[in-house]
């Protein structure tokens, strides 16, 4: 039987979302749901979201049809986003999070070995997810990316969005005073949590060379302190510019 999670459906709840963003013109090109997009067929998807953009009272008075429209755009299958969406949703702390197979088996007992092994083998493809085999098991443990939070941590994690999350971080990084930036500190100025914040700074640590990022060993938080040079600078603020507009 297929992989899936008891009154939802992940592939759906992640179009309403590119709706909603469709809807409020909010950029979806390098913007806050880019991750998204890269798990939809591009030229279809990109063509029913410019079209509800045209036409936006047309698209609201037909929402649920939009929704439907837009589903069968994604490539990743139902299966393979019924547990990319629950490792989003169980995820503790936003890390690389290692999840047994066997709980899988547990989690979602209608499905064969071979229909979770392939559905981690498609996150995996794609990205998502890294497996880990041992002898006589294809797969022993699944983890989370980062992209992979990034795809749906806006459906499952409410109020958060790590793309635009990230570079909320990035401003506030090249406003620091100094040459180095206490990221951790930010956290709490923010009000966020660590399941909220790590996967944002893992994002922003991807435009910072290994050496000017402090924290890795930490139990908790991915990062706390990042020292980015000049050109390290300019580039989070690029990215920050595509996901939010220029400031």
């Amino acid at each position: 039987m297929p992989v899936t999670l008891p009154n939802i459906d992940p592939r759906r709840e992640l179009a309403r979302k590119l709706f909603d963003a469709a809807i409020s013109q909010v950029p979806w090109v390098g913007g806050p749901y880019a991750a998204m997009l890269s798990v939809t067929h591009p030229a279809e998807s990109e063509k029913l979201l410019a079209a509800w953009r045209a036409d936006v009272t047309a698209a609201l008075n037909n929402m649920e049809a939009a929704i439907s429209a837009m589903t069968p755009t994604f490539t990743l299958s139902p299966d393979a986003s019924a547990i990319g969406y629950w490792m989003s949703a169980n995820s503790q702390l936003g890390r690389r999070d290692l999840f047994d197979f066997d709980r899988l088996k547990v989690e979602f007992p209608d499905a064969s070995k071979r229909e979770l092994e392939d559905a981690c083998g498609e996150l995996a493809l794609a990205g998502l997810a890294t497996t880990s085999a041992a002898i006589g098991r294809r797969i022993l443990d699944v983890s989370p990316t980062v992209r992979l939070f990034e795809v749906f941590d806006p459906v499952t994690q409410h109020g958060a969005n790590p793309l635009a999350d990230a570079a909320l971080l990035a401003r506030r990084i090249l406003a620091a005073d100094s040459s180095s930036a206490n990221t951790g500190a930010m956290m709490k100025e923010l009000g966020w949590t660590p399941r909220r914040y790590n996967p944002a700074i893992s994002i922003v640590c991807e435009f910072i060379g290994e050496g000017r990022r402090s924290g890795e060993a930490d139990a908790v938080l991915a990062f706390r302190q990042v020292f980015p040079d000049p050109a390290e600078r300019a580039r989070l603020r690029r990215f920050a510019d595509s996901v939010l507009g220029r400031s």
